[in-house]
């Protein structure tokens, strides 16, 4: 899964900062992770000290009653497709978490909606601490339609100018589902951007024994060399937590997944106009398709 790289600056090209101090730190607890120790690594931390990672919320399904799931019966690669199926097919699911991805990470906080839309609030990791807040993103997509603000730390990136930063603040940007210069957040409310994470079924696995998580139990599976995912044992096989690296090692991901099948709101945020250079068009898209909000049909968080 390649997660789009394009950049939401317009002013010159301005070098990347480097990742934050702490991605050797997720690459090894990754591979503790998988080799079984414990729900996972230990919470990772961005440069103002916020956890990048928190529970998911309760889960609609399964329930505390629920019926014994296949999980614990399935050989190891049945139960990875099947927990990619649980998650393709979900009406909503709630992921919150890190990804960090070359010399970029980014700490999520994710509620999908299938085809119909979701929301995103995205911390990109950022340089040695600076004067201002860190860059936080926020993102609404309804159907094939999203809107993209932030904070003065994001629009500080946006501008290369700290008066056209502020002038900003509060404004938002009407893009196409592709995201143009803001494809690479957009990016995260596309929920086959978070199933591509999930592991390849014919990766070698093995499975582990169940264990608790969050009150409920759950079969862990171990994938390839780095990869450790958590599987509800009772309900749906829905993944439960995702931990390591990628197949091809490029990317860590550090995700909880809950909230399965709990409503998600959509509506088009209350923005002011704002025309931040060509990555989308300004104003406050009022009377764009899809601004009906939540009751809008849509496919599972996978589709």
């Amino acid at each position: 899964m390649a997660v789009p790289r394009s950049r939401c600056v317009t002013a010159p090209p301005r070098r990347r900062p480097t990742l934050v101090a702490g991605t050797a730190v997720l690459m090894a607890a990754a591979l503790l992770a998988a080799c079984g120790g414990g729900r996972g690594p230990a919470a990772a931390r961005l440069p103002n000290g916020s956890p990048t990672r928190t529970p998911g919320s309760p889960s609609p399904e399964p329930s505390a009653g629920a019926s014994p799931g296949p999980a614990p019966s399935l050989p190891a690669a049945n139960l990875v497709r099947a927990a990619r199926d649980a998650f393709s097919s979900a009406p909503s699911v709630h992921v919150t978490g890190t990804l960090v991805k070359g010399d970029q990470s980014y700490q999520l906080d994710l509620r999908l909606k299938g085809a119909a839309g979701g929301t995103a609030r995205i911390l990109p990791s950022t340089p040695a601490p600076s004067p201002g807040p860190p860059p936080e993103v926020r993102v609404t997509r309804i159907g094939e339609v999203a809107w993209v603000s932030g904070n003065l730390g994001f629009w500080r990136g946006v501008s290369g100018d700290e008066a056209g930063a502020r002038r900003l603040v509060g404004s938002c940007v009407r893009v196409a589902v592709d995201g143009g210069n803001f494809g690479e957040y957009v990016a995260f409310t596309q929920p086959a951007t978070l199933a591509g994470l999930l592991p390849d079924p014919a990766e070698p696995a093995t499975l582990q024994a169940p264990v608790p998580f969050d009150g409920r139990p759950a079969v862990p599976v171990v994938v390839g060399r780095t990869t450790r995912l958590s599987v509800a044992a009772e309900g749906r096989p829905y993944p439960l937590q995702l931990s390591g690296l990628t197949a091809d090692e490029t990317a860590s991901r550090f995700l909880d997944f809950g909230g399965y099948g709990a409503p998600v709101p959509l509506r088009v945020p209350d923005c002011a106009a704002a025309e931040p250079g060509n990555g989308g068009e300004p104003g406050n898209g009022a009377g764009a398709p899809g601004s009906g909000g939540a009751g809008e049909p849509g496919g599972g968080a996978g589709s």
